[in-house]
């Protein structure tokens, strides 16, 4: 048997079958948003005393904007600079080490070597010639490419992997901060899930979910939302590593 208050709520103005459809609809509704499951939903809000069934639904209904407005802002993830997002991607950051590393290797060996530099070149060949950032690489032959005019590109190949280890490391340290931050809050009113597999993809996600939240008739709402171009998670032991006391490692 259910209680009167769950038949009055559902269908207490029900006078045809039209009536009947659009209350069973708005118990569908609302038993997903609460709990996910039709059966258990309505053993759930068909049985509960008074007191717990509206306060159950009250969950459900809709809230004033003064409710959002009113609250404090929320402002502790830590922002990570657009060119560095792609870094916090386990396939766009491993890439981008990878083909410095490529290039790194490649140049080290040609300097090493400078008697077989055509050789060399023919072997890699023009496609994986393409990942070497700045570098430009004769098609064929060593042309003018010589120890003197490799030590500078390899100089500089190195001066970027270290920069670009550094960045990665910076990134992800502040992804993991802003990842327990996000766990750590009471609650979230959005949750933005997507994939991201190439900076560009992060670089989109990102401006697109600061085109939402900062437009005019969101902002003043003060939303939590979950940004997943700001987070990273290397495992569960790491994201549950104690963290120091700060603005967001509480």
């Amino acid at each position: 048997m259910i209680t009167e208050h769950f038949y009055d709520y559902f269908f207490g103005s029900v006078n045809n079958l039209e009536d009947f459809e659009a209350g069973v609809e708005r118990f569908r509704v609302k038993a997903m948003w609460l709990f996910g499951n039709f059966h258990f939903a309505f053993k759930k809000l068909g049985t509960s005393g008074k007191r717990d069934f509206e306060a159950e639904i009250k969950k459900t209904e809709p809230r004033s904007a003064e409710d959002f407005e009113t609250r404090e802002p929320f402002g502790d993830i830590e922002p990570i600079s657009t060119e560095d997002l792609g870094l916090l991607g386990y396939v766009s950051g491993k890439q981008k080490i990878a083909d410095l590393e490529i290039c790194l290797e490649t140049l080290g060996l040609l300097n090493a070597q400078p008697q077989k530099i055509g050789e060399i070149l023919s072997s890699i060949g023009a496609e994986k010639q393409t990942k070497m950032y700045d570098i430009t690489f004769p098609p064929t032959g060593a042309s003018d490419l010589s120890q003197a005019t490799l030590a500078p590109m390899l100089s500089k190949i190195k001066d970027l992997a270290t920069s670009l280890r550094s960045r990665q490391a910076k990134a992800v340290e502040i992804g993991l901060r802003n990842t327990h931050r996000y766990l750590t809050l009471p609650f979230l009113d959005v949750y933005v899930a997507t994939s991201m597999r190439t900076q560009q993809d992060y670089e989109s996600q990102h401006y697109f979910i600061g085109q939402v939240f900062t437009d005019s008739q969101v902002k003043d709402l003060n939303l939590r939302y979950f940004d997943p171009t700001v987070s990273y998670c290397g495992g569960v032991a790491e994201l549950f590593k104690p963290r120091p006391a700060g603005r967001c490692g509480r």
